[in-house]
């Protein structure tokens, strides 16, 4: 069976699994040399004089506390309850809200039989069991809990058996843990997004290297000192392509003969005088590189983010598809926030990020056309409730403004007069009989040169396109069986709450935000966009597709196909329309 099918079973019981990986040394001792116990985590393990520790992880797993015991699971009934604020999206605007998920776990007395890996040895003699509460003693063995993979698993227990292979399993990281006090233990958890963005961490790492003496506007040769650097401020040797910012001067390092060779006047910026005791920092430059190799050099290498979060094979596929031409050049000069830099390439891609708890990945979407194959949402099959509308008009947007084309690498990037190029967008919804008064709003980008100006239009254009009305959302609620639709996917919808001019019933294109838990295993409430995309696009076919009569309908959507003479396909089709 399916997940979907157990959903619809009457006999099933509603199942919550919560699972966390924490760090554990494998081999770690009984004792220690201090005579310290050991409980093989590294926070009980002294590893002076030790080596050959093998630090691996090991799983604990609970589960909802009033659920049937399964043996099969092996899980303790601990889980109070599991508050989950849904991940949402926000179309034209790149990064959205994050979602987060709050575990309430209720303490209790424990023997030690199961959590001490060595229960029964001669060093636990004189130790008294008993004493001491499960995660008491769990939290002061395994400290760190920050970052450590947790997953939410939805299931049920049908006729008293579980089978993981017909739940919904719900990927994030934790974020803090609290307690126990009064019984209660929590833990708040969220996707690597968000845990970047609190740690604000920046990109180029601040530099503690200095000038050891004066630097001329005409000398070539650099001499600095790096103070208590372990990671290494400055280049290494031999690389061509490092910079770094000494005032308002970039200037190219080069390592010769164990001095720094360096090139003056880098990025427009001019040479001048330096002063023994100035910062040199370094700089993180891209040229014509690939907005998804940005995005992952940004998120991986910069920021740490682990490469299995991140979607690298459907990032590589959504870019072939829609974004070649973004081989975008920047440089940052000044240690900037990471998810800053990320969201610059977003609003001006008109792309979209956002945690996928399901799969446990990044993924990223550009604001393209939605294919005809999109699934229908109807009030006879799929929706449960009335679907509501709600208008956000304090997100319209009649027309943005791009600055492009920064006057120097060293410029300030948030003053206006950094940059040498305004492109004004197409004002829309804001005539006569429309919205009467103009919303312009502004961005501006480093990453865009004078020769990809129509990558800037093609930003102003949707962002105002998809926001000249405010922002539209449909909210409705629906059966579990359909809780596999997820973030990103358009979808229409079909309901009598949603008519044109003469009282019909319209079908609506949007696209899925956010979804909520109304009930876990049976209702779910989903907030959809709505999706508005009005540019020119073709889509030819792979090499491999047949001819029209002879493909299959998943092959001729998406697809692009040459009209017989009459101006019909093969079978008499009406010719397919290219906006």
């Amino acid at each position: 069976m399916t997940w979907e099918s157990v959903a619809s079973e009457t006999t099933r019981e509603p199942l919550q699994i919560v699972e966390v990986d924490l760090d554990y040394v494998a081999n770690g001792p009984a004792t220690m040399a201090s005579g310290a116990l050991g409980y093989k985590t590294p926070a009980t393990t002294d590893d002076a004089g030790t080596t050959g520790l093998e630090v691996t992880t090991k799983t604990r797993r609970w589960m909802s506390r009033h659920a049937r015991p399964t043996a099969s699971l092996a899980a303790i009934p601990c889980v109070q309850s599991v508050s989950i604020s849904a991940e949402e999206i926000r179309i034209a605007r790149g990064l959205g809200f994050f979602g987060q998920a709050t575990v309430s776990l209720v303490d209790f007395v424990d023997d030690d039989r199961n959590e001490d890996p060595f229960y029964s040895d001669a060093s636990r003699s004189g130790v008294d069991h008993s004493a001491g509460t499960y995660f008491g003693k769990l939290v002061a063995r395994t400290k760190y809990w920050t970052g450590r993979p947790i997953r939410i698993i939805e299931g049920w227990i049908e006729n008293g058996t579980y089978n993981a292979a017909n739940s919904i399993t719900r990927n994030y990281l934790v974020r803090d843990i609290q307690g126990p006090v009064n019984g209660r233990f929590t833990v708040t958890c969220a996707g690597p997004l968000q845990l970047l963005n609190l740690d604000q961490k920046q990109t180029p790492a601040p530099s503690r290297a200095k000038l050891l003496v004066d630097l001329p506007a005409d000398t070539t040769v650099l001499y600095f000192t790096q103070v208590d650097d372990p990671d290494g401020m400055l280049p290494g040797s031999g690389d061509p392509d490092m910079y770094a910012r000494i005032g308002d001067e970039i200037i190219k390092l080069s390592l010769s003969m164990g001095a720094w060779t360096i090139t003056r006047e880098q990025y427009s910026t001019l040479a001048d005088d330096h002063s023994e005791g100035d910062t040199i920092q370094p700089c993180l430059a891209y040229t014509d590189e690939p907005i998804a190799d940005i995005l992952e050099d940004l998120l991986k290498t910069q920021a740490g983010i682990a490469a299995s979060y991140l979607d690298l094979t459907g990032w590589a596929d959504e870019a072939d598809k829609w974004l070649r031409l973004y081989n975008l050049n920047a440089i940052i000069s000044e240690p900037t926030k990471a998810m800053d830099l990320v969201q610059e390439l977003l609003e001006i891609s008109a792309c979209l990020l956002w945690w996928d708890d399901e799969s446990g990945k990044v993924k990223l979407k550009a604001l393209r056309p939605a294919l005809s194959t999109v699934a229908t949402l109807n009030e006879a099959q799929h929706i449960t409730s009335a679907v509501t509308t709600s208008r956000k008009m304090e997100d319209r947007v009649s027309s943005l403004d791009v600055m492009m084309v920064l006057i120097n690498g060293a410029a300030d990037v948030s003053e206006t007069k950094s940059y040498r190029v305004r492109v004004v967008g197409d004002s829309v919804g804001h005539g006569t009989y429309e919205h009467k008064t103009a919303k312009i709003q502004q961005i501006a980008t480093r990453w865009l040169d004078r020769t990809q100006t129509a990558l800037a239009v093609r930003a102003s254009f949707q962002t105002a396109t998809q926001l000249q009305d405010g922002r539209v959302t449909y909210t409705f609620e629906g059966a579990a069986k359909d809780a596999t639709l997820s973030l990103g996917d358009v979808i229409a919808i079909e309901s009598r709450d949603l008519i044109d001019t003469e009282g019909e019933v319209v079908t609506q294109k949007a696209m899925i935000v956010k979804r909520d838990i109304v009930a876990m295993g049976s209702k779910y409430r989903y907030t959809a966009e709505r999706f508005v995309y009005t540019g020119r696009f073709a889509y030819v076919t792979d090499d491999d597709v047949p001819a029209y009569a002879d493909a299959t309908e998943s092959q001729r959507d998406p697809g692009w196909f040459l009209s017989d003479t009459d101006g019909t396909l093969p079978n008499g089709d009406p010719p397919y329309l290219l906006g």
